[in-house]
């Protein structure tokens, strides 16, 4: 008995020098860093989050918080030590024992350091602080998003308000609608949870990611011939005495009228959505058959309907 409770002893005592030795994820000697100057130089996350690291030749660091066309602010400042063995920079600072304390670690690369999702791309190698005033200021200034517009395309309009607190936007086409707040980048705007990003264009229109056609300012006159607009208007057609009318918000409507079997008279007006794409007109009507519509010489013929429609 006296020999087994010896024998476990020394197996205890074995698991706990293991244990000891081996080198856990967070243990590691000042031999397994690497030299913090091969890392220096200013890493950016991007507009978004809007972040700044500042990685100084001797090991120490800042962070600062760059939020566009606002003033940038320090967040924090200690130590940084990358341990290149495991691809990880870690943050601290030194206590008062000299002991170097941990609290924050990052993914360590060779031109960028990454925290989750986000990435701090290195900029430059030599720290300048102007820096921090160009990450903040908008190249493109937000007054050049401000006012309504539309598309020279197909029906679709943008709205950008500002208010003291926020900048909402607001997207109508015909059949659907949305708003959000936008977020602000150097020469772009984000857009709404998906950030679509807004630009200005050349000639100062605004051009929609993943939207076909720019956006430019209400009224103008470039807007008023173009394409899809050449429907907008009632047409008649005399073999069925069909009239229907498609109007500049993107809405279109079909009057019917005529005798019945007992002579008296029927009137009505069914309606709804259209879109217009390369020059053909689509819909659906009421029995939900999709028809499509196209001019020629001035006339408009709209499939599955005898005859063609001309313009009142």
């Amino acid at each position: 008995m006296r020999k087994t409770k010896i024998f476990a002893l020394i197996v205890i005592l074995l698991c706990a020098l293991c244990i000891t030795a081996c080198d856990r994820p967070d243990e590691h000697t000042e031999d397994g860093y690497g030299d913090p100057a091969e890392y220096a130089g200013v890493y950016y996350s991007g507009a978004v989050d809007g972040r700044v690291f500042f990685l100084y030749e001797d090991g120490s660091y800042e962070t600062y918080s760059v939020p566009i066309d606002e003033l940038p602010q320090m967040a924090e400042s200690g130590v940084f030590k990358p341990w290149e063995s495991v691809g990880r920079i870690n943050f601290g600072y030194i206590d008062d024992e000299d002991n170097f304390v941990i609290d924050n670690q990052l993914s360590l690369y060779d031109d960028y350091i990454s925290e989750g999702t986000v990435d701090f791309i290195k900029l430059a190698d030599e720290i300048n602080i102007a820096i921090l005033d160009e990450l903040t200021t908008m190249t493109v200034p937000l007054t050049a998003y401000i006012g309504e517009w539309e598309n020279n395309s197909h029906f679709s309009w943008i709205t950008i308000s500002q208010t003291e607190s926020q900048t909402e936007y607001q997207i109508t086409t015909p059949g659907s609608f949305s708003q959000g707040y936008i977020q602000k980048g150097q020469d772009y705007l984000l857009l709404g949870r998906d950030g679509e990003k807004l630009q200005v264009t050349e000639d100062g229109g605004l051009l929609l990611e993943g939207a076909e056609g720019i956006y430019y300012p209400i009224g103008e006159e470039r807007l008023n011939n173009v394409p899809h607009k050449a429907f907008v208007g009632i047409w008649y057609n005399e073999d069925t005495g069909g009239t229907i009318q498609f109007t500049e918000d993107g809405m279109y409507g079909i009057l019917s009228a005529g005798m019945n079997d007992d002579e008296s008279f029927n009137f009505g007006i069914t309606g709804g959505y259209y879109e217009v794409h390369d020059g053909v007109l689509t819909y659906t009507d009421t029995d939900d058959i999709e028809r499509t519509a196209e001019l020629n010489d001035g006339v408009m013929s709209i499939s599955g309907i005898d005859g063609v429609f001309e313009k009142d």
